[in-house]
């Protein structure tokens, strides 16, 4: 997850001012998508053949299976960055341009956010199933579900281009914004230097442009949301509940009800839209997550100082009641982007807050490298 939020640090910034077609993005997506997951299967398969007690203790202990997994690193990177440019290209760019009644928008933005959600739940627990299957072996279960992933590509691919093909709006090409070096005349050196495939002048120009942005404060604000280490996604906090005894089975139910959590508060985000409207609704639920976590780090505090398995459970049901208020207003703060920013540059403010919300990944990583004692998982609880 570490090498996920460089990447994506760093690239979005980089290539956000290129300018490519929405159906080339799907199938440049789609495309890197399938070659990782491929790859990634296949360093995978190598690794399982690998079956020696040293690799299970350590995986650097040979160059083979250290050469493997930087290979693997590196596969996952290339596909999570296609997949985040895929969502911000749909999510933020398609829906906006092919829905423009408000109602309508809200009731996409919180359906495909369910979908998210469920599909979160169902994809590990089929994956479990397979395993439980007599004569199936781990092998076996895994070639399946590496297969399953590359399939559900084509319905991804043909879906996406129909819609393209059938909205004028996303096939009509975009109105770039204005620049003054645009006006001024450049010699060769110059010209590369201003284009759009230097990526010093991208990542300058992307982030002005973000600035210049008089929305660009909820995005800075959705981005401080992942500071911190209370989601029961977080990797450094899985591993914090592994430390303390909790099986694997425990943490994906936990995983998957918090998922759950968050499909029961996004049924119930148009109501609020259509009582308060989407900037109070969408404060409504910010505020609930933040009580949340704010409670969920105090009971921490109480248990820390006198453990008892009640306070235990409590800690852990704060942190299941804050996804309702997280993803509410998720889907609350993509919409006020998507009516707010301006079409001709709403994928490159976009990517700039996907950088954003990298970032902050990373720095919630970096903590966790420097408190890595469990004993110092309350400095992090409260960071």
């Amino acid at each position: 997850m570490l090498h996920h939020s460089e990447s994506q640090l760093i690239v979005f910034g980089c290539v956000s001012n290129v300018r490519i077609t929405p159906c080339a993005v799907i199938r440049f997506g789609i495309g890197f998508q399938a070659i990782s997951i491929g790859c990634s299967s296949i360093i995978l398969q190598f690794l399982l053949n690998e079956r020696s007690p040293e690799l299970a203790e350590n995986i650097f202990f040979s160059l083979k299976s250290t050469g493997l997994l930087i290979a693997l690193l590196a596969s996952a990177a290339v596909g999570s960055l296609a997949a985040q440019g895929m969502d911000i290209s749909v999510e933020r760019d398609w829906v906006p341009c092919a829905i423009t009644h408000q109602g309508y928008l809200t009731q996409m933005n919180t359906r495909m956010r369910q979908i998210d959600l469920v599909t979160e739940v169902a994809g590990p627990l089929l994956a479990g199933f397979l395993i439980l299957i007599p004569a199936t072996d781990e092998q076996t279960s895994f070639i399946i579900v590496a297969i399953f992933n590359f399939v559900t590509f084509l319905p991804q691919y043909f879906l996406l281009t129909s819609v393209y093909d059938v909205n004028e709006h996303l096939r009509a090409p975009k109105e770039q914004p204005a620049s003054n070096a645009d006006a001024v005349p450049r010699s060769a050196v110059a010209e590369w230097w201003y284009g759009e495939w230097n990526p010093i002048m991208n990542l300058y120009n992307s982030w002005d442009l973000f600035m210049a942005q008089p929305i660009n404060y909820l995005s800075i604000s959705f981005a401080l949301l992942w500071l911190t280490i209370l989601s029961p996604h977080d990797v450094v906090f899985t591993a914090y509940l592994k430390s303390q005894g909790y099986t694997d089975w425990e943490l994906g139910v936990f995983r998957g009800v918090g998922a759950l959590f968050g499909v029961a508060s996004t049924l119930a985000f148009p109501w609020f839209v259509e009582k308060y409207g989407l900037q109070w609704a969408s404060f409504i639920y910010i505020f609930e997550e933040a009580a949340m976590v704010v409670g969920a780090s105090v009971i921490f505090t109480l248990n820390y100082k006198a453990e008892t398995q009640i306070l235990r459970f409590a800690f852990l049901g704060f942190i299941l009641l804050s996804r309702c208020g997280l993803y509410g207003f998720e889907v609350g703060e993509i919409q006020m982007l998507q009516i707010g920013i301006p079409e001709n540059v709403r994928g490159r403010v976009n990517s700039v807050e996907s950088s954003l919300t990298s970032l902050a990944s990373l720095a919630v990583f970096v903590a966790g490298l420097a408190f890595n004692n469990p004993k110092q998982f309350i400095y992090l609880c409260w960071g």
